[in-house]
């Protein structure tokens, strides 16, 4: 199974507030706006499935438009997120990739971070790090933290 893996790349976008926000992508190319994070292993968060696989589950994406300008992305197992957040059925009918449905042959948790925005709201950040500094929380409260497992 992990020979049939790509890798997911993570971009960020500079806001407003002087902060990041974060994009993931099968892509090596996205666009205008996005750079990639070249400080986090040449811009690969982590591997993944660009099609289903035995034993695996989509990772949907979902966004929200900014007040002051830009969009934030969400990704989730769960097809159904709570309400603010819109499902981009513009990219792959919504599904960004595809993760392993658990810990198996090589694929470990990939953890999910929030940052509270002053003006409101959160922005997301993944990791396979399970200790993220810098201002970034732990998402304890979605599934112990872990958002989904890849490789």
């Amino acid at each position: 199974m992990s020979k049939n893996a790509v890798p997911v790349y993570q971009y960020y976008a500079k806001q407003t507030d002087g902060g990041n926000r974060y994009f993931y992508s099968l892509d090596k190319d996205v666009e205008k706006g996005w750079i990639l994070d070249c400080d986090y292993n040449d811009g690969i968060a982590f591997k993944a499935f660009k099609n289903k696989q035995k034993g695996t589950v989509p990772v949907y994406q979902y966004y929200v438009e900014q007040p002051y300008g830009g969009i934030r992305y969400f990704y989730s197992t769960d097809p159904n997120v709570e309400a603010g957040w819109t499902l981009d059925k513009d990219y792959n009918e919504g599904i960004a990739f595809y993760a392993c449905e658990k810990p198996a042959l090589g694929a470990v948790p990939v953890y999910q971070y929030y940052f509270k925005q002053e003006s409101g709201g959160f922005r997301h950040f993944y990791s396979k790090d399970p200790n993220v500094e810098a201002g970034w929380t732990l998402d304890k409260d979605y599934k112990g933290g872990i958002a989904f497992y890849a490789l």
